[in-house]
């Protein structure tokens, strides 16, 4: 994935991308603790465009919304197997393209130097590499990408919604998803979470032939985040009065900052696609 070097082996000029250790804890649909993880990432806000980076190779396809429910239907009206893949270490997968050097602090607290050939989480490419990278290995496996949505792929009666490093596989037996599965293995390593309870931060509740998505966790993160120290904020029905609207605070005035605040609607938005389109005419009135 890098080489170590020395500093003086850094062509002079060169911006130096420094890193971090990033600690998260995943946890389960009731809340309790899956497992912690540690990741090293680059702080790609301090890469130089053109020089460890093109401007115009940042994005990374995924598949829409409506997609991820539509395979959700499909699977459910044709009573077909549904899986959720996880591919491990996803971005350190994605050979790079450009020279990237970062800084690292090793135990010992000293300064240590690497190149690196393969992505580092944080970087400004490594989500549009990685992509690539998922791109190749699905069309080696038999997939053909969608037209209509090209995080999405097709091959014979299996169809495959990709979100980063999370797949959603739908078959028409577990044979051909097992076939599906074994080709992309031979490029990268998978974890098989089976049928999936929880994903693009939704909890998936299975019932005989439907299925409910619900957004509980979420929301109640958002909640705790924006208002700590409010243990009761008032509720208001739908639909809105429209006297809620009516009383808008001027650039200027004091209350919540700028970033605070697209935070919030940014979330408001996330959920109302997602799980709650009866918030939609209020998160945009927000908006």
């Amino acid at each position: 994935m890098f080489t170590k070097i020395r500093k003086s082996d850094i062509p002079e000029g060169t911006k130096i991308v420094d890193t971090k250790w990033v600690y998260t804890i995943k946890r389960n649909p009731d809340g309790s603790i899956l497992k912690y993880k540690a990741r090293k990432v680059g702080r790609g806000f301090s890469q130089e465009a053109g020089k460890s980076y093109d401007s115009d190779q940042t994005f990374a396809q995924m598949m829409r919304p409506e997609t991820f429910k539509m395979l959700l239907v499909i699977a459910l009206h044709r009573n077909w197997t549904i899986r959720q893949l996880d591919v491990v270490a996803a971005y350190l997968q994605a050979p790079l393209h450009h020279e990237v050097y970062v800084s690292n602090i090793n135990e010992n607290g000293e300064t240590e130097y690497w190149i690196l050939h393969k992505a580092l989480y944080g970087l400004k490419q490594a989500g549009h590499e990685w992509f690539k990278t998922l791109q190749g290995i699905l069309q080696k496996a038999g997939l053909n990408q969608c037209i209509g949505d090209k995080g999405t792929y097709v091959r014979s009666e299996v169809i495959i919604g990709t979100h980063v490093d999370d797949l959603l596989a739908i078959g028409s037996t577990e044979g051909a998803l097992d076939k599906v599965e074994q080709a992309i293995e031979e490029h990268v390593e998978l974890d098989k979470k089976g049928q999936p309870i929880q994903m693009l931060g939704m909890e998936l509740k299975w019932e005989k032939e439907s299925v409910i998505l619900t957004q509980t966790r979420l929301i109640e993160n958002t909640y705790n985040q924006h208002f700590p120290t409010h243990s009761t904020l008032g509720k208001a029905s739908l639909p809105s009065n429209a006297e809620l609207f009516e009383h808008t605070k001027t650039p200027g005035d004091e209350g919540c900052p700028k970033h605070i605040y697209q935070a919030i609607v940014g979330s408001l938005l996330f959920i109302s696609r997602m799980t709650c389109p009866e918030i939609a005419i209020q998160v945009n009135l927000l908006g």
